[in-house]
């Protein structure tokens, strides 16, 4: 099963190995889910991408 990091924090979107890490934490959770399309893993993979796309609006908030 795929982990899902829910942690992360604004100013670390410049850290690319962190931006780096949210995607992979993504991609993962979406293969986890493809392979089992089961309701937990639909909900790891949301989580995923919730916690990726609100450090991406977050950035551009700041910008």
């Amino acid at each position: 099963m795929a982990k899902v990091n829910t942690v992360a924090k604004v100013e670390d979107w410049m850290d690319s190995d962190v931006r780096d890490k949210l995607y992979r934490d993504y991609a993962n959770a979406v293969e986890a889910y493809v392979k089992e399309p089961t309701v937990n893993n639909w909900e790891k993979k949301e989580k995923a991408f919730e916690t990726y796309n609100a450090l991406i609006e977050n950035f551009r908030d700041l910008s």
